[in-house]
């Protein structure tokens, strides 16, 4: 912002990014003027979170067979990520830039496995402090985690089971700490996945976004 002679700004983060935002706004108040999660306001490092992903299984990184080529890493990412997508266009070079290309014609993944997870690590022991966050902020949280519509019957009812013991009540207490600690936070709840809100809710998301950002909303100030 320095650099850019930016004195103040609005600043949105998506999943782990709500680390960033809330971090930003709670110690250089006078920079940030408002403040957006997008399915972020999660404090990843509640216990809660830890127990979920156990029970989801850990281990949240492609298998080996995925990796075998560009087309079967691609074909993985889309079915576990985005299933919901017709078109692919936005998520291409996503896709394409979270591994790198072998010889033998296998894909690598970009972030190494010790990275990952000291990353996981971090993330889960990381606790957020929103009573520090004093711009007016905005919540957009997701209807579930993980996509439970287009797999196939049993792993739709056991992503479902998952979404209803732990995720669920975990966004439910996410709510309404966020609501307790951030005074005045408009939280707006849409269809859609951790992943795929942002493609599956797009107007919504926009329309949520502008109306809370667009000069209109702010009070009077003699900036």
């Amino acid at each position: 912002m320095d650099s850019l002679h930016i004195a103040k700004a609005d600043i949105a983060g998506w999943s782990m990014g709500g680390n960033e935002v809330t971090m930003m706004a709670g110690v250089h108040p006078d920079r940030v003027d408002r403040v957006v999660y997008l399915e972020g306001a999660y404090d990843w490092g509640d216990p809660a979170v830890a127990t979920a992903f156990q029970a989801f299984g850990g281990d949240m990184s492609a298998p080996h067979k995925a990796l075998q080529s560009m087309q079967t890493f691609h074909k993985y990412e889309v079915a576990t990520y985005f299933p919901m997508l017709t078109d692919l266009s936005p998520v291409e070079a996503y896709i394409r830039d979270l591994v790198v290309p072998q010889p033998d014609g296998s894909v690598k993944m970009k972030m190494s496995d010790s990275t990952q997870q000291a990353l996981l690590q971090v993330l889960l022991s990381d606790r957020r402090d929103y009573t520090k966050v004093h711009a007016p902020a905005l919540a957009i949280f997701a209807t579930t985690f993980e996509d439970v519509q287009h797999g196939s019957a049993s792993d739709n009812a056991t992503l479902l089971a998952w979404e209803q013991k732990y995720m669920m009540p975990f966004r439910n207490a996410s709510m309404e700490r966020v609501r307790k600690e951030i005074p005045g936070i408009e939280v707006v709840n849409v269809p859609g996945t951790h992943m795929g809100f942002l493609f599956e809710s797009r107007d919504q998301v926009v329309d949520a976004m502008r109306r809370f950002l667009e000069p209109a909303a702010r009070p009077e100030s003699g900036e």
